[in-house]
């Protein structure tokens, strides 16, 4: 292994401060960072390289052309390959399960700022003594073998509990009034959503009694005309469709083995976290950090069709070596850059090796990918940052010489400068 020359590390010290220009963090990216012809690049493509300490710009420029190389793909019948088609299946089911997760904590942070949620928590908390007393009387058969203190803790804490879900109930059902459900573009009777609702409220209450009444699940199939059409079922609500088909409790449903409100539940949770991106929300640092450590989609089916594209036409990690030579000649150009031997020599290297596999000048991007991967060899004492650089690099320009006439006439639009 080639080490990297000692003397550089006060050089690169002083490079270091232009490594770190004020690149967006990846929170800071917007959803969608790029577009290629159809193809919309989100934030989380790049997610881990960025994390990882990686330029975004360089990222993105990767992601741009994972995204045309996944269209020519298509173009090739690539998409049809086996191992594509059970990657896409199995990430469509865990992006719907991620979609939920996240919009449930979206909800969780939105409740404790609705204002109406906020007193109602308040005024719940406020228990008379007197009122602990009649609960146990009412409710003894709750409470086991509890006495004492603990025994008025837990009727004390039940009264709270019940008494907010019952306010937050009659809030809900007022927003589920005021924006309506559809089914198939079918109202829901506001009779049913009432009815639904306080079916609910029912099974929440102190006896958790089965719920009775109308359902949620019983207008749906009412509408649809039986349980066979459930799957393509679309349920609207606040300007968001569901599909019934692609919902986790689905599989339930299907086999008659659902729990109480299948589908009231996730009607519910659209609705709250419509409400909560309307006010921002789900742009808060606090949701922002915690969906992020709760939360990480699948890889993008257009990065997993590109991989086996790349392979197809031999242009992957597997395909290209980086010879010892090269090595040399990359570390050699740097030390004598960083040593002020010569203050262009990385440069007019870089440039040089560019042109053998495209007739492009070197990015600024590029620039800054290198710049970091010099400080993290000088750091690490060694050169294996350099050849992971040289590699990336060189796929960069020969999957971009590949695609000269596809990039030429694609449509590209980047939202990140």
């Amino acid at each position: 292994m080639h080490k990297i020359p000692v003397l550089i590390v006060t050089a690169a010290g002083l490079l270091a401060s232009s490594i770190a220009t004020a690149q967006s963090s990846w929170g800071e990216l917007p959803e969608i960072i790029a577009k290629v012809n159809s193809q919309k690049i989100s934030r989380d493509d790049i997610r881990a390289p960025v994390e990882a300490g990686r330029p975004i710009t360089a990222q993105i420029d990767g992601a741009i052309l994972n995204a045309l190389a996944a269209q020519q793909a298509r173009k090739e019948g690539l998409d049809k390959d086996p191992e594509y088609v059970r990657v896409k299946d199995h990430s469509a089911e865990r992006r719907r399960r991620e979609k939920s997760l996240t919009a449930t904590i979206l909800v969780d942070h939105y409740r404790k700022k609705v204002p109406a949620l906020v007193e109602a928590r308040q005024a719940s908390a406020n228990v008379e003594d007197v009122e602990v007393i009649k609960y146990i009387a009412l409710n003894s058969d709750r409470f086991g073998t509890l006495s004492g203190d603990r025994l008025q803790a837990t009727a004390r804490s039940m009264i709270i509990k019940e008494r907010f879900a019952a306010a937050e109930s009659e809030w809900l059902t007022a927003l589920l009034l005021k924006k309506g459900i559809k089914v198939n573009n079918k109202n829901v009777p506001a009779a049913t959503i009432e009815a639904a609702m306080a079916a609910r409220q029912q099974s929440m209450s102190a006896a958790r009694k089965q719920p009775k009444g109308t359902t949620l699940l019983d207008a749906v199939t009412d509408i649809i005309g039986g349980r066979d059409a459930l799957a393509e079922a679309v349920i609207t609500v606040a300007g968001e469709e569901i599909v019934v088909g692609e919902l986790p409790v689905f599989a339930g449903l299907a086999a008659n083995r659902a729990g109480p409100m299948p589908l009231l539940r996730p009607v519910i949770t659209t609705l709250l976290a419509a409400e909560a991106r309307k006010e921002g929300i789900d742009k808060a640092p606090e949701f922002v950090a915690t969906a992020g450590r709760a939360v990480r989609p699948p890889i993008a089916d257009y990065i997993v069709l590109a991989g086996i594209y790349w392979q197809h036409h031999g242009i992957d990690t597997q395909s290209i070596e980086i010879t010892d030579a090269e090595l040399r000649g990359c570390s050699r150009a740097i030390a004598q850059t960083l040593m002020a031997q010569d203050g262009d020599a990385f440069s007019t290297w870089l440039a040089a090796a560019k042109k053998e596999h495209v007739k492009a000048e070197v990015t600024a991007s590029e620039l800054t990918a290198w710049n970091e991967a010099i400080f993290a060899a000088v750091l690490d004492g060694d050169s294996k940052d350099l050849r992971t650089q040289l590699l990336i690099t060189r796929l960069g320009w020969k999957r971009s010489k590949h695609l000269e006439t596809a990039l030429a006439a694609a449509k590209i639009k980047r939202y990140v400068d």
